[in-house]
This record gives C-alpha cells, structure tokens and sequence, in this order.
C-alpha cells in the first residue's frame, strides 16, 4: 500500500521509518523493496500516455542504480516507454547487450562545431575564429562549449569591435581551458580547491570550517565562484550546499593542489566532518575514512574503512565493498609493520577475502594473493580468534587438503569455541567430501549442523567463503545423498539449501545453492531443470558481479544444448565456461566438467581428443587426491576409448575395474550402477550376458529410494533386454 512504500522509501531521504513492517526487512530485501517501488512508480507513469525516460552517464551509475535501471530494460517492452541510456561505448557494455538500438555518437564535425557555437553565443565570432575553435578542440561538445566562454570573457576594449578574435585566446587542451576559468575567479580559486577536496557537492558550514575566510569573505568568495559557473547553488537541501557545475571542473581544481596542501585540505576536511557532521559520518563512514586516507591518516581511516564495508557487505555490495577495504588495505601497507598496523590489515582482510570469492572466484590471482599474504601476517602475531577467517580463506585455496583442514580443527578444538568450531567442520566436510570419505564427511556435517542450530551464525557469510555454513551442508548432502542412492532425501537437501538461502537473504549463499544444487540436477541428469537452472544462474550471477558459479553455468547450459543436438553451440558454450572456471575456481568439480565435455566429443565423433583431455588432467586430480568423481571419471574415460578404437577392450575393461574399486570403496551405489551398466555393455559384447545381468541386479538392489529417475530407467531397461 502507499503508507508502506512510502516507508520504504524514506530511507532515501534519510527519513524516520515509522512501519514495523519496513523496520524488519533485511538490508537486502529492502533494497529489492525499494527498487520494485521505484519500478513501479516509473512504469506507472506510463499508464496515461506515453512516457520518455532519460539516463545519462550510465558509465558512474553506482551497482543498486546500475540494478534499477537493468530491470526496467526487461519491462519497458510491455509499456508505452522509450527508455534513453547515455554513456560512454566501453565504460557500460552491459547496457549496450541489452538495447534494442544502438546510436553511436562520433565527434562533431567542423560544421556541427560552427552549429553549436551560434547556438550557445550567437554570432559574435567571426567565421575565422570559429575555424579556429574548430581545429583546436578535436570536435569535443564540451570542449568547444568551455573554449567559447572563455572567448566570451576575454578582456575587449571599449574600442575594439565585437568580434575581438587574439591568436592565443584558444587554450590548447579542454586542462587548460577549465584551469582558466579557475584562475578567472582570482583569490576565489583556493576556495573552489578546498572545495573539490571536500566532494562534487559541499556543505557550506564544512566549507566554511575548511577554509576560514570569516562569513563575509565566505559569501564574497562563493559569489565569485558562482558568477564564474565554476559552483551553482543548490536548492531543497537542508543546510546551504554548492556544487560544481560538472566534474570535470571539480577535477581540474582538485588537480591543480599541491600534494602538500591536498593532504593538509583533506585532514581538515576529516576533522571538520567529525565535528560538526556527526550524523553524516555516521551513515557514510566512507566519507571521512576517504579523507583520513587523503591525509595519510591509514591507521585512523582503517577503522572507518571497516564500518563502512560491513554496512556494504550486508547489503552484499560486494564491489563496494572489496574498493573500500582495497583503499584501506592499501595505505596501511605503506606503513611500518608494528602489532597494531599488522592487525588492521588482517580486520580488513578478513572480509576482503570473502569478497573476493564472491566476485572473481577462489582460484583467481587477487584471492590467492590476499590470503597467501594474510597467513603470514597472522604467523608474525600471537595466536587469535581474529585470525580463523584468514586460515579458513587459506584452506579454501586448497579445498581437498586434508592437512590444512584438520590444521583448522586442531585450533578450534583447542579453543573450544563453538563458532571457530563451527567453521572447523564446515571445511572439514567439504574437503572429506572431495576426498570421498563419506562417513567423515557426514559425521562433520552432523557436528556442524547441530553447532550451527544452536546459534546465530549467519553472520558468517560474510566471513567465510562468502556462503552460509548450513547452506553448504544441505547442498552438498544433496549431491552426497544421492551417490548413495538416497534419491528421494537429496531432494529434500536440495529444497532445504535453497530455502535457507533465500531466507537469510545473503547473495553469496543464494548463488551457493543455486551452484550445489545445479550440481546435484547434473548428477541425476535432468536436462530440462538444468538448463533452466543455468539461465537462471547465469543472469543471476552477472547482474551481481559475480564470477565464482556464474562459468558453471555455462558449461551445463552448453552441455544440454549439445545433448539435446546443437552439438557444435553447446561445446563452444562448454569449454567457454571451463576456460573461464579454470582461471576463477579451485578444480573441484573439474572432474564432473571433463565427463561432460567427454560426452559431447564423444558425440562429435572426437572421441580420442576426450581421452587425451582427461589423461592430461588425471595427474593432477591423482596428486591432490581428488576422489570424489573419480568413479565416474575413470568410468567415461573407458567408454571414450572404446569410442576412440572399438579395439580397445582390455584397457576399457581395466578403466572399469578401477572405477568399480573406487565406487565400492566409496559406497556410492549410483555410481556403481553406471558402471555395472558400461561392464554389462561390454561383457555383453562376448556373450557374458549372465554376468552382465547378475552385476546390474546387485547394484540395483542397493538403490535405497527409487524414484525413477532417468539413470535407474535405464538400467533397468538394460537389464530387461539382457535377460531376454
């Protein structure tokens, strides 16, 4: 109703909420509130007659702006609106995908550039002159816009005609245009440098506090400014606010400071800001940790730094929030390394890492960087519970490392902390799950969970690996329920993930699920859900930013194409998804991609490039110890050779072998039965088929929960047309 979205709205403007309701909304859901109310209003006006929306500069939108004007992209086709987006052609290419009509604008011609001069000064220039601005300003809208005014306030003398043209009156560079026009404002430019490092927009009490002139030489001063069109009053703002008249003005004196008086601007700036804007600092504390940065004040900014990304990480600004602790970060590691320096670099990077798995991927330079550095901060200090986030980011570097996971457990024991612990067997799970060691991998499932359910522990995500801890564990058993043959309770896991994913409203565990139980879908082979799932992933993750899972998603929405008969799409899909894996993920699930990518060679009739493909991988897998799908790796790596050279029996046969060993030392019937299905195509090929038929049926009996899925269907089918 209007009473609610006008609470929703009052955020905006720094209102009191007054609805219950709008008070419990998470940060998340109120921002996804206040967007659809804003949608809604937009296209609502469009109900009576048509509408026209204008969007410039889509290159600075900030990421919720970004978001808004993306879902009025996929509505306005339903609504009489023409939808204008301005920007620059390389700045906004996730806007330029989108529009139905793309208009790319050159620079102005010589006529243009005589056009636009008439139009904005009439015709005092001569035509001489014009040619001039022509050929000086490169056809630059702005450019010719700024070299006019400053021809229009050049010195003439009472004499002289009007069309007064000097040589020298045209500036060489739009630098040295704009910089004249501050000189132009005499004493008043220290003022308009003072104000650019205070920001675009300045509150006329900061300003005055900056730069002390006393209130009469204050106001003197910014009449100048204004009559210069360097600043322009601002009207409907509670306190008296300037700003420049565009940013590249604001640049340009913020340019022209000394690196001295900048810092030195920037200090008073921060001091000013705590002591007469106290409500300000408190909801961008951004702001003053961006001057005491300016001011090289790192030490004192850090904790602000921290405050804002938090508030940044809550809402899952996880862009936002990775370049506030990346400023932070930075300007403490130009410091001397004592304790205290030593910790706010590991604060910060405690939730930087989190970040940066969610945008760029675990296995990404940036990722591997920052917790690599972090570890060793940590080994030069005292032992600290601050410091498990960064142990736990540096196993997820190396998540089948049994050594550095049982490292982790070892310290949370020795603590007994029930969140240190918590996380101890979150990775422990994970990596006894990549291992194949079911039982350990259920037993700190069980462990984890019922920690996890005595608590509050969703705060977490933003702590460890971006994702929820129970959201992870009813992922995983999802796909681990199912190799066991428990079909019918994996999807009950699979729901269980998804559902408290959406119900912690936490973006880094939403894309979690939805890459888990994708996953688990893969296993059973549900090639419509997949490919729908994918699509949805893949939207998901790029209009958020995120590269870990987003690749994924194209590797199983290329997989279904191919199955489904566009053989030669799907691969490129297919290994443009794993290209893209490889550089952001640790290879986990590499394994399940080769299987796949063998699938669709297999299909093509490359059969023998599948083999050389997973052959060249095995060592690695072998080395980390890699087992999980091993089974089903060893298996496939079998039927392609059989595919490569129908000659090929007895390795086939000894790839099978292996793959059953592995299978039954993991008690994963599932993938037991597809291999009882490639041995019974096999014995059957020499008559075997009272062998072939007995092995099915055994496997078969172990399926715990049929539920007819299209790998029993099959096998049952199999066995039928043997036993005939």
């Amino acid at each position: 109703d209007k009473r609610t979205a006008s609470n929703v709205l009052a955020g905006l403007f720094q209102l009191p909420v007054r609805d219950p309701a709008v008070e419990n909304l998470t940060p998340q859901q109120l921002r996804e509130r206040t967007i659809s109310i804003l949608v809604e209003q937009l296209l609502g006006l469009a109900r009576d007659e048509p509408l026209c929306m204008i969007v410039d500069d889509v290159h600075w939108l900030d990421p919720t702006s970004g978001e808004l004007v993306q879902i009025l992209l996929d509505q306005v086709g339903r609504h009489r609106v023409l939808l204008l987006l301005s920007g620059r052609d390389d700045a906004a290419p996730e806007f330029a995908r989108r529009v139905q009509t793309t208009i790319r604008l050159g620079r102005l011609s010589a006529g243009e550039v005589a056009d636009m001069m008439r139009g904005l000064f009439g015709n005092e220039f001569s035509e001489r002159l014009v040619q001039q601005v022509v050929s000086r300003t490169d056809g630059v809208p702005l450019f010719v816009e700024e070299v006019g005014r400053v021809l229009l306030q050049q010195p003439v003398e009472p004499d002289e005609p009007a069309l007064y043209e000097p040589e020298q009156a045209v500036p060489s560079s739009l630098n040295e245009t704009l910089a004249a026009r501050l000189d132009r404002a005499g004493p008043a430019k220290e003022l308009a440098q003072a104000a650019a490092v205070v920001g675009r927009s300045v509150d006329r009490g900061i300003l005055g506090a900056v730069y002390a002139l006393g209130e009469s030489k204050l106001e003197e001063a910014l009449t100048a400014l204004v009559k210069a069109g360097i600043l322009e009053r601002s009207y409907g703002t509670p306190t008296e606010t300037f700003c420049f008249r565009h940013a590249l003005l604001r640049d340009a004196a913020y340019s022209s400071l000394l690196r001295d008086r900048r810092r030195e601007l920037h200090f008073r700036v921060a001091r000013a800001l705590a002591a007469l804007s106290h409500d300000d600092v408190d909801l961008h504390p951004e702001v003053l940790a961006h001057h005491l940065t300016e001011a090289e004040q790192p030490e004192e900014a850090a904790p602000h730094w921290l405050e804002a990304a938090r508030r940044s990480l809550a809402r899952s600004a996880l862009t936002e929030a990775t370049r506030m602790l990346r400023r932070g970060l930075d300007a403490l590691e130009k410091l001397a390394e004592g304790e205290t320096i030593l910790r706010a670099r590991i604060q910060l990077s405690a939730l930087l890492g989190p970040a940066l798995i969610g945008l760029k991927g675990p296995n990404a330079p940036e990722t591997k960087e920052l917790y690599t550095a972090a570890y060793e901060l940590c080994r030069r200090l005292p032992e600290e519970a601050a410091h498990f986030p960064i142990y736990w980011g540096w196993w997820r570097l190396a998540p089948a490392s049994l050594e550095r996971a049982g490292a982790l457990l070892q310290r949370a024991v020795e603590r007994q902390d029930p969140e240190l612990l918590l996380q101890a067997h979150h990775c422990n799970w994970a990596t006894h799950f990549h291992l194949g060691c079911f039982p350990e991998c259920h037993a700190h499932m069980n462990a984890g969970l019922s920690i996890y359910e005595q608590g509050d522990y969703t705060h977490h995500a933003r702590l460890y690996g971006n994702h929820d801890a129970k959201v992870c564990a009813h992922g995983n058993l999802s796909q681990l329920f199912w190799m066991e043959g428990r079909l019918t309770t994996a999807m009950r896991a699979e729901a269980q993930s998804l559902a408290w994913a959406n119900r912690i409203d936490h973006l880094g565990s939403r894309v979690h699920a939805m890459g888990l139980t994708l996953l688990h879908r893969v296993y059973r082979r549900d090639l419509k859900e997949v490919f729908e799932r994918s699509g949805e992933l893949i939207s998901f993750t790029r209009e958020h930013g995120l590269a870990d899972h987003g690749a994924a998603g194209l590797i199983f929405q290329g997989w279904v194409r191919a199955v489904e008969g566009e053989t030669a799409a799907g691969l490129a899909m297919l290994e443009e998804g794993f290209a893209r894996q490889r550089e952001v993920c640790t290879n986990e699930d590499f394994p399940v991609y080769l299987c796949l990518l063998t699938e669709v060679l297999t299909a093509q009739k490359r059969p023998d490039l599948a083999v050389a493909r997973i052959l060249d991988e095995l060592p690695d897998f072998e080395a980390c110890q890699l087992r999980i799908w091993m089974p089903e790796l060893l298996r496939v790596l079998g039927e392609a050779m059989l595919a490569a050279d129908p000659g090929a029996v007895e390795e086939a046969r000894r790839r099978f072998e292996q793959a059953r060993i592995f299978a039954e030392s993991q008690d994963v019937p599932m993938l037991q039965l597809r291999i009882a299905r490639s041995e019974a195509r096999l014995l059957q090929r020499f008559g075997y088929t009272d062998w072939a038929v007995a092995r099915l049926d055994a496997v078969l009996a172990r399926i715990a929960e049929d539920d007819g899925s299209c790998d029993i269907v099959e096998a049952r089918e199999l066995r039928q047309h043997l036993g005939k």
